[in-house]
């Protein structure tokens, strides 16, 4: 709403950091109710945050001291506790700095909302979500984009021009004599349906969603609007109209949340009207004519659409899942820009914005309410939305801890620049696999590469070096689920050689510049050789992985399938959940990805560290409560 676009820029930055750490603290204590948390501790969470949530807005400084509370009762008492008491403090103790943050980000939004301010963004802000009808474009404008590139030659051309006019003409061709056959009067309810089955929808499953939401609409506000009729009786007229701008408000309400609300709403209305005309005992099968005409003309529609130059499903879902590595590849581009040149007009979270608008249009196509037998729904696109989930959640993080100025010596410089490209390539390598559907394409793992710029970090010290690290393993995840999607769709998955010589720091300033120089060591003469990197082999060292798999809507257990993923991109098992208890066996150190699948759930997947083997490790896991 700000008429400056500098400021809207500094708005919508504050906000994306405030919404970063609310699910930060979202997700920490998540997994702190998972586990066995001191007393003090407990308290202190709890008084922490239900001082955060009864904060006034206007007062957000009121919630350092709470974090403060959470972060000096999680480092009391570090001496002689277990590794899962020290796992629990060190989320908790995030936990606080994240509400500082929270604080922090709330503060200069506020701030800033009533005042000048007092610097200007790299870039002003531009609108990265396209919007259509004022909410976030789903499936509607990927179809659009996979219909054009259908027409791209020779007479094909006209035919995004042609299709709907072409299949409204045939289907209404269809529906009318047949409607007119079934209640001469009221044909016209056939044409509505066929021409609601083809306009604001573009795909085979969104005209059957919105024919199932418009069947139960029908259907409810039928049984809604006879009730009534019946429990008032003829001649009341206000009593009727009280009740039809009661149900055209609730169906005006419900437009934007679910079709079937808004149908449902009309539908009563409409029963009200029809019982000016129509006797009572006549009117259960006069809008059991309206349901059929409607339903008819919706079904006809649909099946012109799939047969008069039909827009493949497959070609939609590959469009989106096209469309969300270019937001991907733009983002990482972004940081690149960001890290090679300070002043340059980017705008990370607005990239990262973007990525969320590319995985919401992705769930619109590979999530029908009606599953169809040649459709892209399944199991395959169930974990391909999984793991994109969790990559947007890592884009986040990363376009947060990466939009800032770093100055590195020249041989780490190389090797960031390394990094990126390499990603920059494996990403348009998937990319292009997926739109073409060639074979044969490479996925070059750079989590090693991260890993080693990481140990060169380790001595360096200031806040902009943490958030240098915090950026490298935001990347180094994000590496790693892109990885396993590069696998699922049948790309090689290689990973990086290590380098032969490494750098070390000399130097590191706490006033948020790094500054590492070379060091020569051992290593780059020779005297020590790399390690190979450690694949999941059965004879290595394993480790014994178990844990509870919970959801509020199963007290007793979550029943599903947990698919283990290695780093590589590889499938390593699956095992079944017993009374939501679940146990793996034979992992050797490594980072995996768990994908936890059921029938009453979105699959869910997170990231397991096995870095000790000899002793069991235990890993619970949640599903979404609103998913």
């Amino acid at each position: 709403m700000a008429a400056d676009p500098h400021t809207a820029e500094l708005l919508h930055q504050y906000l994306f950091d405030a919404e970063l750490a609310l699910q930060g603290i979202g997700q920490a204590v998540q997994q702190m109710t998972s586990r066995h948390v001191p007393a003090r501790l407990r308290e202190a969470m709890v008084v922490g945050l239900i001082t955060a949530r009864d904060t006034h807005l206007g007062r957000v400084g009121a919630l350092r001291p709470a974090a403060e509370l959470i972060r000096r009762q999680a480092d009391a008492g570090q001496e002689g506790m277990s590794t899962e008491e020290a796992e629990v403090r060190a989320l908790a103790h995030r936990a606080g700095d994240l509400l500082d943050a929270f604080a922090d980000a709330l503060a200069c939004w506020l701030s800033l909302g009533g005042n000048s301010p007092t610097s200007r963004p790299k870039a002003p802000f531009q609108g990265t979500v396209v919007l259509m009808q004022n909410r976030p474009a789903g499936a509607a404008l990927v179809a659009q984009r996979a219909g054009m590139a259908q027409g791209t030659s020779g007479w094909r051309r006209a035919v995004p021009y042609l299709r709907t006019p072409l299949q409204a003409a045939v289907a209404l061709a269809i529906v009318c004599p047949i409607a007119d056959a079934i209640d001469g009067a009221h044909f016209y309810w056939g044409v509505v349906g066929a021409l609601l089955s083809l306009f604001g929808v573009s795909t085979t499953p969104d005209r059957l969603r919105k024919l199932v939401h418009r069947l139960l609409g029908t259907a409810i506000g039928a049984v809604l609007g006879i009730g009534e009729l019946h429990l008032i009786g003829p001649g009341h007229i206000y009593e009727a109209v009280a009740f039809i701008v009661v149900a055209l408000s609730l169906g005006a309400w419900g437009m934007q949340r679910q079709y079937a609300y808004f149908v449902t709403g009309l539908v009563a209305a409409l029963t009200q009207l029809y019982g000016l005309t129509t006797p009572y005992h006549g009117m259960d099968w006069l809008l059991t004519k309206r349901l059929i005409d409607n339903g008819l003309g919706m079904v006809i529609a649909t099946a012109c659409a799939a047969v008069i130059f039909p827009v493949s499903i497959r070609k939609v879902s590959r469009e989106a899942k096209r469309g969300y590595l270019s937001a991907l590849e733009q983002l990482i581009a972004q940081v690149a820009d960001r890290w090679r040149d300070p002043e340059a007009p980017i705008r990370l979270r607005g990239a990262a914005r973007g990525v969320d608008a590319a995985l919401f249009q992705m769930r619109s196509v590979l999530q029908p309410v009606v599953p169809l037998p040649l459709g892209v729904r399944g199991r395959s696109s169930e974990n391909i939305l999984a793991l994109l989930g969790t990559a947007t959640q890592h884009a986040h993080a990363l376009a947060a801890a990466a939009d800032m100025d770093i100055d590195l010596a020249t041989p780490l410089r190389t090797r960031v620049e390394r990094i990126i490209e390499v990603f920059t390539v494996s990403l348009h390598e998937l990319r292009e696999q997926i739109s073409t559907g060639q074979q044969g394409g490479t996925w070059t793992r750079v989590s090693p590469m991260i890993r080693e710029m990481e140990s060169l970090l380790k001595p360096s010290i200031g806040p902009r070096a943490e958030q240098l690290r915090v950026a490298l393993r935001e990347l180094s995840a994000l590496d790693e689920v892109m990885a396993n999607l590069a696998d699922t769709v049948g790309l090689n998955v290689i990973i990086t050689p290590r380098s032969a010589a490494t750098a070390g720091i000399t130097a590191a300033t706490d006033s948020g510049t790094v500054y590492i120089a070379p060091r020569v060591t051992a290593r780059a003469h020779g005297r020590h050789r790399a390690a190979p990197s450690p694949g999941p082999s059965r004879d290595a060292d394993t480790v014994t992985v178990s844990g509870t798999l919970r959801c509020p809507l199963h007290s007793g257990g979550c029943e599903a399938w947990i698919t283990v993923v290695t780093g590589q991109g590889k499938r390593w098992t699956k095992v079944r959940t017993v009374n939501g208890q679940y146990q793996i066996t034979g992992l050797p150190q490594g980072t995996y990805t768990l994908i936890a699948s059921s029938s009453q759930h979105a699959p869910h997947a997170e990231f397991l560290l096995v870095d000790r083997v000899g002793r069991p490790l235990r890993h619970d896991i949640a599903f979404d409560p609103a998913r």
